[in-house]
């Protein structure tokens, strides 16, 4: 469960998208599963720009400050008429240092933010102050990109036809696995399936046609394995309680994942910042990267660095035993 929620805010109506999601992960959470009531807490990196017509920078700095105050509040009581329990945190400073500074330092356990917004002369978009956070976050980090309907995931889960999907790119590697545990969570919460995603790339060490096709014929032959491998991971998450199945492709991995998230029935993905499998490396800077800049569905970043600090100390580094089954 997610119990601490930190939502960055611009001023700008695209970014205060992300209080509607917010809001739903905090509602959705059982309240007899709750030690404490979940805090959402809105943060707002104070923009000195619009006040540097002043004499005094002091009086500057806590007239953006009050005026960040005031708008936190207002967004805030919004929340709180809804029963929950609302924090503010306006600060002065770089957003992106700022973000990464209040989340260590308030514990926090889940971001949630767009990935757009722009307010004054600040801008938020991916490229900047999301992806560094993307990049440096210590805990998972949920993005709304800008052509995602805000109204997505909390429609989805009032409905009472076709359940909604949840698409987890997985690459065989234990960092790429350890999507698993929050999807399975959001799966609870929003009542949604597991539709995992497996993409062979096979290894072209020549640039031959007969090459080529030796490479393919190897990767048919151990198409029984890779279903084995999906049929253990489908297993257990289908042990935690939530419905699960897969597919696997030929291909490049971003193309693939891409044309997956369109989908018609998936409404989230969720995924490491970085894996290993196969002949090609899944990181924040490449597929990763090509995958946030085109999907228009929410995305959740589960960092590599916590992946890597929830490894025992000898798999650290290492692909999954799971892995070697499939060379």
């Amino acid at each position: 469960m997610f119990l601490r929620i930190f939502v960055p805010l611009d001023g700008s109506p695209r970014a205060e998208r992300a209080l509607g999601l917010a809001a739903l992960l905090a509602q959705q959470t059982p309240v007899g599963e709750r030690p404490f009531e979940p805090l959402l807490i809105l943060f707002r990196a104070v923009d000195l720009s619009p006040w540097l017509d002043l004499d005094d920078r002091e009086e500057a700095r806590v007239r953006a400050t009050e005026a960040a105050a005031r708008y936190l509040e207002k967004q805030a009581q919004c929340l709180r008429d809804q029963g929950m329990t609302v924090e503010t945190a306006p600060r002065v400073g770089n957003p992106a240092e700022a973000i990464l500074e209040q989340t260590m330092a308030r514990q926090v356990e889940l971001i949630v933010m767009a990935t757009h917004g722009r307010s004054g002369l600040a801008r938020w978009a991916l490229g900047s102050v999301a992806e560094r956070v993307a990049r440096s976050a210590p805990v998972p980090l949920f993005l709304l990109p800008d052509a995602a309907p805000a109204t997505t995931l909390a429609a989805e889960v009032q409905q009472t036809g076709a359940m909604p999907q949840i698409l987890v790119p997985l690459d065989g590697s234990t960092k790429a696995e350890a999507a698993l545990p929050p999807a399975i969570e959001m799966a609870r919460l929003l009542h949604a399936e597991i539709r995992l995603l497996y993409v062979f790339v096979p290894k072209f060490e020549e640039n031959s046609l007969e090459v080529a096709h030796r490479a393919w014929d190897a990767g048919r032959r151990r198409v029984h394995q890779i279903e084995r491998y999906l049929m253990r991971q489908a297993e257990r998450i289908k042990r935690a309680g939530v419905n699960a199945h897969w597919t696997f492709g030929y291909g490049m991995p971003g193309a693939k994942i891409i044309e997956a998230a369109h989908s018609r029935q998936v409404s989230l993905m969720v995924m490491t910042t970085q894996g290993r499998g196969g002949f090609v490396r899944w990181r924040l800077g490449s597929v990763t990267e090509e995958v946030l800049h085109n999907v228009r569905l929410p995305v959740l970043l589960v960092p590599s660095a916590q992946v890597e600090a929830q490894l025992p100390p000898e798999a650290q580094g290492q692909e999954t035993l799971a892995k070697e089954t499939l060379r």
